[in-house]
């Protein structure tokens, strides 16, 4: 792999072509031949966690939570938190929480489940699939790998290519603390026409310098199903294309 420095603005380019302005702005370039320069393999974008809470559709425009059966007794835990008893169960999916405490709302809430096939499962052994139950979704965590190396310091080619503007006006970079220099932080300012109906209230993009890519979301309350799903790692994909792209 080739390492470029650049100057004026200066930064480091990893691997790739120099455009004609950056084969000006060369000063050097350096073969990297230790493995441990090399990214990650490249992998496309899947669901690592998604949290909300199933609610039980009634008529019109009512809503509520399902309880807990009473069957599932034996694998459950009561125990106390700040909002009184609730009931706990752990799942290979993820981590069900059912809460009943008076004067607050009911509610089932689950966290740590990887996506539509986890929230199927969930429903399953809950013994919900015969009721009129949808979960929504309040979080997500998106990953993937770029497949290629990336500078990471303040003020890097990443996020120079992004302040420029052009084709990733869309792209924004985000804040972060001088000793963050192990990480690139963006956010998608414009969706566009992607996601229709389940723009996120916000969104935040971490990648590493070996080309790992994280991607969480949050909505006040998103109906998740395949197709939600499929909607957001479609958008993942095109996010992650384009930051791939502007790497060079």
């Amino acid at each position: 792999m080739l390492l470029y420095t650049l100057a004026n603005p200066s930064e480091h380019k990893f691997g790739g072509a120099l455009t004609p302005s950056e084969e000006e702005r060369c000063q050097t370039q350096i073969t990297l031949e230790s493995p441990r320069w090399a990214p990650y393999p490249r992998r496309s974008c899947q669901v690592e966690n998604v949290c909300g809470r199933f609610l039980l559709t009634g008529a019109g425009a009512n809503w509520g939570a399902p309880a807990l059966d009473e069957r599932l007794a034996g694998v459950s835990f009561r125990v106390t938190s700040p909002f009184g008893l609730q009931t706990e169960l752990y799942h290979l999916a993820g981590h069900v929480t059912s809460r009943s405490t008076p004067g607050l709302p009911k509610s089932m809430i689950f966290k740590g489940v990887k996506g539509a096939a986890g929230l199927s499962m969930l429903r399953r052994d809950l013994l919900l699939e015969g009721e009129p139950v949808v979960p929504t979704v309040h979080m997500a965590v998106v990953s993937c790998c770029l497949g290629v190396r990336l500078q990471t310091s303040q003020n890097c080619y990443l996020e120079n290519r992004i302040a420029e503007g052009g084709a990733l006006a869309w792209l924004g970079v985000e804040s972060r603390s001088l000793d963050q220099c192990n990480v690139v932080r963006l956010g998608v300012r414009e969706w566009g026409g992607l996601l229709p109906g389940g723009r996120p209230l916000s969104n935040d993009i971490v990648v590493t310098g070996k080309g790992s890519l994280v991607h969480r979301f949050t909505w006040d309350s998103l109906v998740w199903d395949e197709r939600a799903e499929a909607d957001v790692l479609e958008a993942c994909e095109r996010v992650a294309q384009g930051i791939r792209a502007a790497l060079g």
